[in-house]
């Protein structure tokens, strides 16, 4: 249940819940059609079989790692530009920053309680500059705008150090979720509540009563998400439904977002890189339908965009060798990892989210640590 298999599996059941949502008339709006076809459903199916290669390919892949330091500097510095647009020396600089902390992660030995509390100062910091987003949606934008790296800080930090210290300091989740939830980011409280649970399941003989926990634990996160959602949407009208429906709406308009992506760059991109001056969520919107906001396109959006097909079996294929790598060596790491990549089925691969994650993971497979 908590392997790596488990991004495979929760891939097919989104993929065959976005065309029931496809198909729904419900969420289906006047100004708002969409649709998906034979080909985006066989390219989403190519990038999750490419993923399961990743899985089966791990040994090899741990093999052509020799130099690992080498490795994660090149590739945070073709992230970060990537990312953010930084001239060739800002992206270096940014690049040696993301791994001097992750050197810092893996071989100091901090203790993890200070760790955790480093990121609470970080959210909760954001907050007292912009204010609770929960309570002003208003605030949402401006949290994301303003002091997101801030706020990504706190959360990849605490969810880390929790997964670090489970299941001794098991009650520390609750404040956790807490603050996540007060930002009205349901992908960053979803990873959260996911890592959790692969942890918990991952326990020998979880029992009845740790079992109900969790599972209440799901259905509060649930509601939650789910208000959220239909809070965040219901100035756009196309969005005013119920909370069910919201949540139905937003996958059918991913994954109809893919489909013409995938129509419009199959089989070898369209934009060949050109995302590296833009955000991509934006860029996409402005590229598709002419107009500013941030859309998602499913996990492999972003690559096929790009560069196509190869680019959808390379991010695949890497990320299923680094899991099943990951899970040998810390599971922790493993946990945390699998919980944003299953983040990324519908928000898209978003190197700013993982990047972090990459780089103390894949340190920690090749590296000797503690």
């Amino acid at each position: 249940m908590t392997g790596p298999w488990i991004f495979v599996a929760a891939g097919l059941v989104y993929l065959l819940l976005s065309f029931a949502a496809i198909a729904d008339p419900a969420v289906q709006t006047g100004n708002s059609r969409m649709s998906a076809g034979p080909l985006t459903a066989a390219v989403f199916l190519f990038g999750l079989a490419s993923f399961a290669v990743g899985i089966k390919t791990a040994d090899y892949a741990l093999r052509l790692s020799y130099a690992p330091v080498i490795t994660a500097v090149i590739l945070a510095a073709i992230t970060s530009y990537f990312v953010l647009g930084m001239n060739p020396a800002l992206s270096v600089v940014f690049s040696l920053a993301v791994l001097l902390a992750s050197l810092i992660l893996v071989f100091s030995k901090l203790k993890w309680e200070w760790v955790f509390s480093a990121g609470a100062v970080c959210i909760w910091s954001s907050y007292l500059v912009n204010g609770l987003p929960i309570l002003d949606i208003s605030m949402h934008q401006d949290l994301f705008k303003s002091v997101n790296p801030v706020f990504v800080t706190g959360f990849f930090l605490m969810t880390y150090a929790l997964a670090r210290m489970h299941p001794k300091r098991r009650y520390l989740w609750i404040f956790a979720l807490a603050s996540l939830a007060l930002s009205s980011f349901r992908l960053y409280l979803g990873i959260s509540f996911m890592t959790w649970v692969i942890l918990e399941m991952r326990q020998s003989r979880p029992g009845m009563k740790r079992f109900l926990s969790v599972m209440s634990a799901a259905v509060v996160i649930l509601i939650v998400s789910a208000v959220m959602g239909q809070y965040i949407m219901a100035s756009k009208s196309d969005w005013s439904l119920d909370a069910f429906r919201t949540a139905e709406h937003r996958m059918a308009f991913t994954m109809s977002v893919f489909d013409d992506i995938v129509s419009l760059s199959f089989p070898l991109g369209y934009v060949h890189g050109e995302t590296i001056r833009h955000e991509f969520t934006e860029y996409t919107c402005r590229l598709l339908y002419g107009y500013d906001d941030r859309i998602t396109s499913t996990a492999f959006g972003e690559a096929m965009l790009n560069f196509g097909i190869p680019a959808v079996f390379l991010v695949a294929w890497w990320c299923g060798a680094l899991l099943a790598n990951i899970r040998r060596k810390d599971y922790a790491v493993f946990a945390v990892l699998t919980a944003v990549m299953l983040g990324t089925l519908d928000v898209g691969i978003n190197i700013i989210i993982i990047t972090g994650f990459i780089y103390i993971g894949w340190l920690r497979v090749v590296a000797k640590c503690r």
